[in-house]
């Protein structure tokens, strides 16, 4: 068996047989196209929503044909579904809660995850649109990183870190940020991938995170 690489083109393969007495007729494989990597993206119809109310999740990566789609619900109706979607899905009890999809391509994968605010129905109107944008540095990391706001921050912040089943893993509130930065550390986490849902004068935002060392 001979393994080769091809790169993001169509790719060609020639073989000729060789031995002492001369080259043989040599044989050739045209029009190789290599598959691409499936990218699993998903954006939600709401990121916080009462209770009992179905939310739409829409699959915004792209994958070839024959790739199977993992979703994981933590704690909603349904848990799971293998539907490329758009998947229906609702939580009948009030928390933050982790979606997780996992796209697969004969052995090549990649996940990405987010969170849902689930309130009671009576205080959504609490619940601010997003009115700052936050980037974590660096990231992938060791376990170390910065957030880093696009505007001075006065309010305090808190910073939970859910694990792919949806559970708390971390959770700190800082009184402020210094000079429009929080450092995070978590060096007691295991590698993965981790969703950070920062809230900020009634504000929340999520993003993701991996920690590999």
């Amino acid at each position: 068996m001979i393994n080769t690489t091809i790169g993001t083109g169509t790719g060609t393969i020639t073989v000729t047989p060789v031995n002492v007495c001369g080259s043989g007729t040599p044989f050739t494989l045209n029009f190789i196209v290599p598959t691409a990597a499936p990218i699993a993206t998903f954006s939600e119809s709401a990121h916080v929503t009462p209770a009992h109310v179905n939310v739409t999740m829409t699959y915004t990566g792209s994958a070839p044909g024959g790739t199977t789609y993992s979703w994981t619900f933590a704690g909603g109706v349904p848990a799971t579904s293998t539907s490329p979607g758009p998947v229906l899905v609702h939580w009948d009890a009030p928390g933050t809660y982790t979606v997780t999809l996992t796209v697969d391509n004969d052995g090549c994968t990649d996940t990405y995850l987010d969170t849902v605010h689930v309130t009671s129905g009576v205080s959504i109107k609490a619940v601010k649109a997003e009115t700052f944008t936050a980037s974590i540095v660096p990231n992938p990391n060791e376990g170390a990183f910065d957030i880093t706001f696009d505007k001075a921050v006065s309010a305090p912040v808190t910073v939970k870190l859910y694990d792919m089943l949806g559970s708390v893993v971390y959770r700190n509130e800082f009184n402020t940020a210094n000079n429009n930065k929080l450092s995070v550390s978590v060096n007691d986490l295991p590698n993965g991938t981790y969703a950070a849902t920062i809230y900020l004068d009634g504000t929340m935002i999520t993003k993701k995170i991996t920690i590999t060392r």
